[in-house]
């Protein structure tokens, strides 16, 4: 733990508890850590509801947490769910609902129970992907979900020690029949796993593989950082200008991350884009100082001694729901907080690209007609891209350009921010 450190907090941390044998041992272990260090622990376990045993298993693990002593509360993934990529869509559900909960109660750090063995599982399994250097690091021992740590103290440690923790603690734990399930690539990976020790393969081998390649992702990241904060102009409005002059004499190599960081930072995308497409766009703007391109839901341009990435405004779809005091980041590019007196009429709104049109209703404003003379710095495009409320048809508030449509209330969206991304402004790679 204290490699993970400094915590968000002194007083307060939250551990994920499946009830499976590495959640719960972590759960074990934290316990004795925060009782060491004075800070109090809560316990999350999220119902995902796939299975008929899923809510009592939860109500299990309550009543472990209730025995030593720990808080805990039970999450549920409410709705319909997909036919298809249950797994994924599991997970993320799982750390949307984690992540609220610690938001809203003001838990900053949220520990999860993976092992070595799931690093050696994702170092293998993305490597069947072929996945690049940055992909072989793994997992990181700490990761930044915005304003959340998501901690990981367990990366280093097998799980026939995990196992040995709980026979010495007596502690049962609850196997999840998925993880059995060969329709799973994770699961069939595990089984390959089984088969190299069999074969004289030691795990913690191919876990230094995967640290040394964290190590090198490490040292790019904090080079493209640092060329980032030295070169690149990022607006509110969620475009980002680079001097071209600079960036055509750094380094090649970060000088590439720097630009794919970028898109993916604009474009709000999960992660870079492919390399083939992204070299040509480099190549591209190393010669040219006059050219447009587009990649990743972003459009690149070189106009003289600027390159500018700003997002396709064509290629938004994104959509949320308005929720009283609620939290969201919409586009994977802006983070939303909303205000907690929003009136229930407005309850049925939602968060969407302003668009082309409804720029063209805001400039027939009075109010927007008065101040028009402050948007005139920012790209058209940019304005069409801004996230906008909507009521059905009608605009009732753009945050970005000061504009309600009722002066009188008090604003729907209280603050809203571009998102924070590693490795531009986070910290870089965190190697366990």
């Amino acid at each position: 733990m204290e490699a993970a450190a400094p915590f968000c907090s002194r007083d307060r941390v939250a551990v994920a508890v499946s009830g499976g044998p590495d959640s719960t041992a972590l759960l074990l272990l934290l316990r004795g850590w925060t009782v060491t260090t004075g800070r109090s622990l809560i316990a999350l376990t999220v119902n995902h509801d796939l299975r008929t045993d899923a809510a009592k298993e939860a109500e299990q693990v309550a009543n472990w947490c209730k025995k030593i002593g720990i808080e805990h509360q039970i999450l549920r993934w409410t709705g319909k769910k997909p036919e298809t990529g249950l797994q994924a869509a599991a997970r993320k559900a799982r750390y949307r609902l984690m992540e609220h909960w610690c938001r809203e109660n003001g838990v900053g750090d949220l520990c999860v129970g993976h092992t070595q063995n799931d690093q050696v599982e994702t170092f293998l399994f993305r490597m069947s992907r072929g996945s690049g250097p940055d992909g072989l690091a793994a997992m990181p021992l700490v990761a930044f979900h915005g304003d959340i740590r998501i901690v990981r103290p367990l990366l280093t440690i097998t799980r026939s020690r995990i196992n040995a923790t709980l026979d010495e603690a007596a502690q049962p734990s609850i196997e999840d029949p998925m993880n059995a399930d060969r329709r799973y690539a994770r699961t069939v990976i595990r089984h390959q796993v089984e088969r190299l020790q069999k074969l004289g393969v030691s795990l913690s081998d191919v876990a230094v593989a995967a640290r040394l390649f964290g190590e090198v992702r490490t040292k790019n990241e904090t080079a493209t950082s640092d060329l980032y904060r030295r070169i690149v102009v990022l607006h509110s409005a969620g475009y980002a200008d680079i001097d071209a002059t600079e960036w055509r004499d750094a380094n090649a190599e970060v000088a590439s991350r720097l630009i794919a960081a970028l898109i993916q930072k604009i474009g709000g995308g999960d992660y870079f884009p492919r390399r083939e497409r992204l070299e040509r766009i480099v190549n591209a703007l190393e010669r040219d100082t006059d050219l447009t391109r587009t990649l990743g839901g972003c459009k690149i341009s070189a106009r003289g001694e600027v390159i500018r990435v700003q997002r396709e405004h064509r290629a938004i779809r994104a959509k949320v729901s308005v929720a009283p005091g609620g939290f969201a980041i919409w586009d994977g590019r802006f983070e939303l907080e909303f205000s907690k007196n929003v009136q229930p009429r407005k309850n049925m709104m939602e968060v969407r690209a302003l668009g082309e049109q409804g720029w063209q209703v805001l400039v027939t404003t009075p109010s927007v007609r008065e101040r028009i003379d402050r948007y005139r710095n920012i790209p058209v495009s940019a304005l069409y891209a801004l996230p906008a409320v909507w009521g059905g048809e009608m605009i009732a508030e753009v945050p970005h350009l000061s504009y309600s449509i009722d002066e009188t209330i008090e604003n729907i969206v209280s603050s809203v921010g571009i998102r924070r991304r590693p490795p531009l402004e986070s910290p870089p790679f965190w190697v366990a």
